[in-house]
């Protein structure tokens, strides 16, 4: 059995740059709405030093942060200085220095939607959600939000409830996996309930992404997030028709602009930046896979894979679910391959080392299967699911069930094996019972044929009895039968030879 992965949270992680900066190109705000008399006012020095960092912010980030800084230095206010800055410094991966930046840019300038949107997304990275939902929703409130139809906020927030429904739907289900699996090319249906709770959170998950479309219609990350937001709902259909429109939607977008960009309306650049992407349209076929997955259209859901890895060869999620298929039709080398693309760009996947190993093993590699396995273990010995693999090996290929056994049992006894593996527990524990099963029965069948062996031995004595008795019987009778025959020779007379007469015996006289 295999299992495909299902899709987790996906994250706005782009900086913005709605001031100024990276990806759309540096930008004066205060050049906006009539200028400064609709902006803060600055001093114009410090204007002076922000407009030089605008300028050279792509070809000399180094010096545009300097530039920043002074502007800053000059006048503390200066909300936009504050929020290019901390573009700069988060690019540089100075981000104590990029959140404290956020912070000032926020402070100075309330009204800016981007410094809370990205400074919420570091928030994210940081684990500290509920500090990131409070700036999404400040920048998104339906009543008194700075932008209520921001995309990236939404689409942040509307990941946030969904992380929460899926949360929500793992506890209820705790001590089972919730990945599609398939088995023998048959999908397995997922036993899962999905509580009130959850569809509460994931209906509010749908309402922001939503709306994210609503403020950018051609925005492929919102497509792809709605859909998996209906497959965890299990709403299929729904997922069907989303994933669709996302496809066509690439089409007719892309010819549009590359019809703007022939008669010269739309320069490369400005292509480039609204171009939907191979990478964004591989998140997509492999959301689809899933969805036509959990329909039991196995062959469709492979296709979208393939599809999702040809777009993005790097793509972690669709070469794992492209390679979980090939492995259930035992495939085991096209599964070799592909779980080692993962590991060229992330030599250190646990998951891909041990799926590795698995395809390594169904194509009779077993040293090498047993070696991944130790290693695993040995880099973190509560690693379980090396361990329940490992007991597969010695018992479906080594044959060695007393070995097995005992691993199953150090697996089961695992603390971590519950949460790490669920599904492989019960497994494990259904094997184990296999295990005994078959020595129970091998010891019936021992006995049996114990039991077997002694009744045909003694009924081979018997036979050997009633053979001898059959021969005394015989010879009994023959003996017998020759006394019968000649009564003289019982007194010790000679019968004649044939032809003879017996002499006569004189009278006496």
């Amino acid at each position: 059995m295999s299992v495909v992965r299902l899709p987790f949270i996906l994250i706005v992680l782009s900086m913005l740059a709605i001031a100024c900066g990276p990806p759309s190109g540096p930008e004066n705000p205060l050049d906006k709405d009539g200028g400064k008399e609709s902006q803060q006012l600055v001093r114009e020095e410090a204007l002076k030093k922000f407009e030089e960092g605008i300028a050279i912010f792509r070809t000399n980030p180094v010096k545009a942060k300097q530039l920043f800084e002074e502007a800053v230095d000059e006048d503390e206010t200066f909300g936009e200085a504050w929020y290019n800055l901390a573009l700069v410094q988060e690019s540089a991966g100075d981000i104590p220095g990029a959140i404290t930046s956020y912070e000032n840019a926020i402070k100075s300038r309330p009204d800016m939607a981007e410094p809370n949107v990205n400074l919420g997304v570091i928030l994210l990275q940081k684990g500290e959600r509920e500090k990131a939902k409070e700036l999404f929703m400040k920048v998104v409130n339906e009543t008194n939000g700075i932008d209520p139809f921001n995309v990236e906020a939404n689409l942040d927030l509307g990941m946030i409830y969904r992380l929460e429904g899926e949360e929500i739907v793992a506890k209820d289900n705790i001590g089972k996996d919730l990945s599609t699996q398939i088995n023998e090319g048959e999908v397995v249906e997922r036993d899962i309930v999905v509580s009130d709770e959850a569809k509460v959170r994931f209906a509010e998950a749908v309402k922001n992404v939503r709306r994210a479309l609503a403020g950018d219609s051609n925005n492929i990350t919102s497509y792809e997030n709605l859909a998996a937001i209906y497959y965890d709902l299990d709403s299929l259909e729904v997922a069907t028709l989303v994933c669709q429109q996302a496809i066509q939607k690439e089409i007719d977008r892309n010819a549009e602009l590359e019809a703007q960009l022939a008669a010269k309306q739309i320069t490369q650049a400005e292509f480039n930046e609204h171009e939907i992407t191979a990478v964004q349209m591989s998140a997509v076929y492999n959301t689809f896979g899933l969805v036509w997955m959990a329909r039991g259209e196995v062959a469709l859901a492979y296709a979208n894979f393939k599809t999702a890895m040809e777009l993005d060869p790097v793509s972690t999620e669709a070469l794992f679910n492209v390679a979980g298929i090939a492995v259930n039709v035992q495939d085991y080398a096209m599964a070799y391959q592909t779980y080692g693309d993962i590991l060229k760009t992330e030599p250190n996947n646990r998951e891909a080392r041990l799926s590795q190993a698995v395809a390594a093993r169904g194509l009779d590699n077993l040293a090498e299967a047993e070696q991944v396995y130790d290693a695993l273990l040995k880099d973190d010995p509560t690693y379980s699911p090396a361990t329940f693999n490992k007991a597969v090996l010695y018992q479906e290929y080594h044959r060695d069930l007393v070995k097995a056994k005992s691993i199953y049992e150090e697996f089961i006894a695992m603390p971590a094996a519950a949460k790490q593996a669920p599904a492989y527990v019960a497994e494990a524990q259904r094997r184990v019972k296999q295990i005994e099963d078959i020595w129970e029965a091998q010891k019936k069948a021992e006995e049996e044929q114990k039991k077997i062996e002694k009744e045909m031995k003694e009924l081979e004595e018997l036979q050997k009895q009633r053979d001898k008795e059959y021969e005394d019987a015989e010879k009994a009778e023959k003996a017998a039968a020759e006394a019968a025959a000649g009564g003289g020779a019982a007194n010790g007379e000679t019968p004649p030879a044939d032809g003879e007469k017996t002499p006569e015996t004189p009278a006496t006289p």
